[in-house]
């Protein structure tokens, strides 16, 4: 008997219902088209009841999607947004928009004598941001004429140009906005880490969010609430955290730990993909091969790579733990790669600053630094009370320490797109130098990886 293949999609119906519709499938035969015409929202939210929230089937959630859009928030925000990972996001970018002067967040629970520094610093960042951007923009005419280019073309790539450099002024604070495709799942979880966050902004946006998801996902997400081990252990390890010796020593961008098996666990799984073997027995004969050897394995494969083809998933054997001191802007493009473990620690102002070149060469150097230094000044005086809130006047061009661990496939994919020449030069670096140090300790990999340097 022949059967026709049927691909399709269910359209027109709620979120929820579509999700019921799929999970039926597992126990009832019968086509998805057919089963969705017998369900409402009342029947669905009956069945999630009972077998998302009382038997914890979370996977059923993972067929209900939300997209929310969210506009005013701080750009601090978005990064604990972001923060959860299985999910699609696009933001408003201070590469190709020039920001609204003053449009920023103001913490609620500011200090009294905070309440003045904040204003003035914020203030001051907009007014040289906008005075650096003026003189970056001629400068950046001066270095890139215009020639043959289209007017408009030339118009944006002036202004890239000169809001790559610029950004660094702009405070934490600053407001943007977020397109967000999350599914139900997710997004119970990006709600309760919301909700149970300290910070005020963070709490807010977490309610309002819940709000608006309940109209399309009124069973799947109402029970999102704070949840105190999220954020609340994060107090029983301050006495511990004291008793480590202050020390600025490290590279800014540090391989902190690897794995020292690598090149046999890769050539292992290589070799047993293609076979019937036990992998006990695959990874023994890897282990009596030389070592030029199992280069060769991987050199045969990695000849045949396009391209535009990712390292082979082989590549996930092997584990990289990367120390980063990197600028907040450098930071808010890094932690898009979410395919890794990423731990951040909070901004401040103790690892100072970035002063592009550019900044210099267009004779703002001056406004620059006092319009930075004053800000560090108004952290300390906010900082005093709410280290957490006093983030927000920090611009994106100090510093920060970042954790990241990922696998060697990962690896590839971050290193050569991030290195590539119409990327911001602060991530660019950090490829760059996260590439060498690949290298340092995987030669025979590391001399795969396509890095630009150009």
């Amino acid at each position: 008997m022949a059967y026709e293949r049927r691909i399709y999609t269910l359209s027109g119906k709620p979120e929820e219902v579509i999700a019921v519709a799929f999970a039926k499938c597992s126990r009832d035969p019968r086509p998805f088209d057919v089963i969705v015409e017998e369900l409402d929202a009342d029947k669905s939210r009956r069945f999630h009841e009972r077998w998302v929230v009382g038997y914890g089937h979370s996977s059923v959630a993972e067929h209900a999607i939300a997209h929310i859009a969210i506009e005013n928030i701080s750009i601090l925000a978005t990064k604990v947004l972001e923060d959860t990972r299985l999910a699609s996001y696009t933001e408003k970018s201070t590469r190709y928009q020039v920001m609204e002067a003053g449009k920023c967040y103001r913490p609620k629970n500011l200090p009294p004598a905070g309440e003045g520094f904040f204003g003035t610093a914020v203030a001051e960042l907009f007014k040289v941001y906008a005075l650096a951007t003026e003189k970056v923009a001629e400068l950046m005419r001066k270095k890139f004429p215009m020639e043959n280019m289209p007017e408009q073309r030339y118009s944006d790539m002036i202004r890239s140009k000169t809001c790559d450099v610029t950004r660094c002024l702009l405070p934490a604070g600053t407001m943007t906005q977020l397109g967000t495709t999350m599914n139900a799942r997710s997004l119970e979880h990006c709600l309760s880490k919301l909700l149970s966050s300290p910070m005020i902004e963070m709490q807010e946006i977490g309610a309002e969010m819940k709000a608006i998801a309940l109209k399309e996902l009124p069973t799947l997400v109402k029970h999102a609430v704070e949840n105190p081990f999220i954020h609340g252990y994060a107090a029983q390890l301050e006495d511990i955290i004291a008793k480590i010796p202050a020390t600025n020593a490290g590279k800014d961008v540090e391989l902190v730990r690897w794995t020292a098996d690598s090149i046999h666990r890769i050539v292992s799984a290589m070799l047993f993909r293609g076979s019937e073997l036990p992998y006990s027995a695959v990874a023994g004969y890897v282990e009596g091969m030389k070592r030029e050897e199992r280069a060769g394995v991987i050199e045969s494969v990695m000849s045949q790579r396009g391209p535009h083809d990712p390292a082979p998933r082989e590549f996930e054997e092997a584990s990289l733990t990367f120390g980063l001191l990197v600028d907040y802007g450098a930071y808010r493009d890094i932690q898009r790669h979410r395919i890794m473990s990423q731990t951040p620690q909070a901004l401040n102002v103790s690892h100072g600053f970035e002063i592009p070149e550019e900044i210099v060469e267009a004779g703002v150097k001056q406004a620059y630094e006092d319009a930075m230094n004053f800000a560090a000044e108004a952290f300390g005086v906010i900082g005093c009370d709410n280290p957490l809130e006093a983030q927000y006047v920090v611009p994106l061009g100090y510093r920060m320490r970042l954790l990241m661990t990922m696998n060697l496939r990962e690896a590839f994919h971050f290193c050569e797109l991030r290195s590539g020449n119409r990327g911001h030069i602060s991530y660019r670096r950090v490829a760059q130098k996260m590439a060498d140090e690949i290298s340092n300790v995987y030669p025979g990999i590391g001399k795969h990886m396509r890095i630009d340097r150009s």
